[in-house]
């Protein structure tokens, strides 16, 4: 059976009415068991993405922008067109650099695979708003856009791996599934903690969005046990092999 089906019924099962949440345990404890087996199955068949198209932005970048652009379309609430991010709590790395790095190793691994990957920066000194991202990846319409970042809080004891999603509009069950597929296979492929995938309209370069999309938290810069994981080449592996078999889920290889 394909596992892009049995995935989508399951998530289906775990999004359809809003009172409850994506993350509910039981329900993806059932889930990830299921398209698990699914999954090591398609891949040990066919392990190809030739015809599949991913985006992936580097999130942030070197100089933050403060003019102000429009959360959703016809919205009259506004965010800045893009900010800088946080930085390691240790190393001070800002948080736009390791963004890059990431998003390389993961490119490399998907064209590896014969998907064709649009990235929306390749260097740090860009002007790049979040609309802009991600009108790249609506003209391109990608198969999965990725939102690449790395969290950061004033409680340096927070950890773990979390998604954001659109909680309304375009693609918001395609986005749900994808982000659960994220979470699932980057916290089985590191060991980190799954914290949750998270439905909000308060993200611009979600809500702009015509394609499925996530916003991928990798780890908190601002953990000093997890900020030195996250700047482990090895690490870094875990997390985009845990991306690329999230893809091949979800778009049913």
């Amino acid at each position: 059976m394909n596992a892009r089906f049995i995935a989508l019924f399951l998530v289906f099962c775990m999004i359809g009415y809003p009172a409850m949440a994506v993350d509910d345990a039981d329900a993806r404890a059932l889930a990830a068991g299921l398209v698990a087996d699914e999954i090591n199955f398609a891949i040990s068949q066919t392990r190809t993405l030739e015809g599949i198209v991913v985006g992936i932005d580097p999130g942030h970048q070197a100089k933050a922008d403060r003019e102000q652009e429009p959360i959703a379309p016809g919205s009259k609430k506004t965010k800045n067109r893009c900010s800088s991010g946080t930085r390691g709590i240790k190393s001070g790395i800002p948080e736009y650099e390791l963004n890059l790095t990431i998003a390389f190793q993961l490119r490399d691994m998907l064209e590896a695979d014969g998907a064709t990957v649009i990235m929306t920066r390749t260097t740090h000194d860009v002007r790049i708003s979040n609309i802009e991202r991600t009108k790249i990846m609506n003209e391109a319409n990608v198969d999965l856009y990725l939102r690449l970042h790395c969290d950061g809080s004033t409680d340096e004891d927070k950890n773990g791996i979390a998604m954001f999603v659109r909680e309304t509009g375009s693609k918001k069950e395609e986005s749900a599934l994808a982000g659960n597929l994220l979470l699932d296979w980057m916290a089985r492929e590191t060991g980190a903690n799954k914290r949750r995938v998270n439905r909000s309209d308060n993200y611009t370069g979600n809500n702009w969005a015509t394609v499925p999309t996530v916003l991928v938290e990798m780890g908190f810069m601002t953990n000093a046990k997890e900020e030195a994981k996250l700047l482990a080449a090895d690490y870094q592996t875990k997390l985009c092999t845990g991306m690329l078999k999230a893809v091949y889920a979800f778009v049913g290889r």
